[in-house]
């Protein structure tokens, strides 16, 4: 659960910050074939034209398979953007550096940005060169900055429109980021922009739905730890009636002198139920410590050498309220049964076997 919460949060955080545009245009179909779509030049230019729009940002892209000397190849996704819209509107997170210059200096000097992943399975950083084997032939780009996202862990290259274009030699936009002017209304704009598009067929969405969206597919990906969770307190239940029904067994004499002594059911019946509910309770406080070591072990150690992303740790006190609630309460739910059969021991019969 703190594994998936800091994921989640940090998932949350990169979307507000990288999801900076108010409109997201592209044909639809694209998300199936991004490489098979394109949206035509001349509606590109109109909707730069429309009055509410401050700035567009055009986005194409390419799957290659790239090394570093040595290394077997990758798949690497190359993408080119505009840094200049980039740069004034945008905000990637870079892990050094300020955004804008970094971008701005990409753009005038020919060098490209790297996602955290990419530097990390192939072991490079800013200030060193790749080569890239497109259709124009082989260049090499000088890193100029590494930035967090989360989109693929494969890796990603990002350089600026016109260097894409002139390494793939192709003009093709496959989507649009729409920055509005301060007051423009969304919905506006949107309607002007499927008005401008004829006879084609667009997916316009809004930022705060393609946000909600980006987090659903999280929410989505992340449902089995609702399973874990659930078997994992169908174990601690089955643990909880086997113990206790062993040590009520074991203690069955202990029991009944208590009974011949004059204890009342209730009162034994009591005693089980809180013997069950302190080891549901050890057990919580001592799972929290070794979930919370874990989660750590997830989050700096297996996800950082699997995926290369960076999650930053969200402690969440709700997290541990809750296991220890459901923990506690499973115990005392699984201490009824014991505590009837305890209940049942008649104090003659231990005597007599003393």
């Amino acid at each position: 659960s703190i594994m998936v919460g800091s994921f989640r949060r940090t998932v949350e955080i990169w979307v507000g910050q990288t999801l900076r545009g108010d409109l997201y245009v592209e044909p639809v179909g694209h998300r199936l074939a991004p490489s098979a779509t394109a949206l035509p030049e001349t509606l590109v230019a109109a909707v730069r034209r429309l009055p509410g729009v401050l700035a567009a940002d055009t986005f194409r892209g390419t799957r290659i398979t790239w090394g570093a000397p040595g290394e077997a190849p990758r798949a690497v996704f190359v993408a080119g953007v505009d840094f200049d819209v980039e740069s004034r509107h945008g905000h990637l997170e870079f892990l050094r550096g300020e955004s804008s210059a970094i971008l701005a200096r990409a753009r005038a000097e020919g060098g490209v940005v790297v996602t955290e992943s990419f530097a990390h399975h192939h072991r490079v950083a800013a200030g060193d060169t790749i080569a890239l084997v497109a259709p124009a032939g082989t260049a090499r780009l000088r890193i100029e900055g590494v930035f967090y996202d989360y989109t693929t862990d494969a890796g990603a290259v990002l350089m600026d429109r016109s260097l894409y274009e002139r390494l793939w030699r192709e003009r093709r936009t496959e989507s649009l980021a729409l920055t509005l002017r301060p007051g423009a209304s969304p919905d506006s704009v949107r309607a002007e922009v499927l008005a401008a598009a004829g006879g084609l067929v667009l997916s316009v969405t809004p930022n705060r739905l393609l946000r909600k969206r980006v987090l659903t597919v999280f929410d989505q990906t992340f449902q089995i730890t609702w399973a874990l969770e659930a078997i994992a307190v169908l174990v601690a239940v089955l643990g909880v009636v086997s113990a206790l029904t062993a040590l009520i067994v074991q203690r069955g004499r202990e029991v009944g002198v208590l009974r011949a002594a004059g204890a009342l059911r209730a009162q034994v019946r009591t005693m089980v139920l809180v013997e069950s509910g302190l080891l549901g309770l050890s057990g919580a406080l001592l799972g929290c410590v070794a979930g919370l070591a874990l989660s750590l072990v997830l989050i700096d150690v297996i996800n950082k050498e699997y995926f290369g992303w960076t999650i930053r740790l969200a402690l969440d006190p709700r997290v541990f309220a809750r296991a220890i609630a459901i923990v506690v309460l499973a115990a005392l739910a699984s201490g009824i049964a014991p505590a009837r059969l305890a209940a049942t021991r008649v104090g003659a019969e231990s005597l007599r076997e003393e």
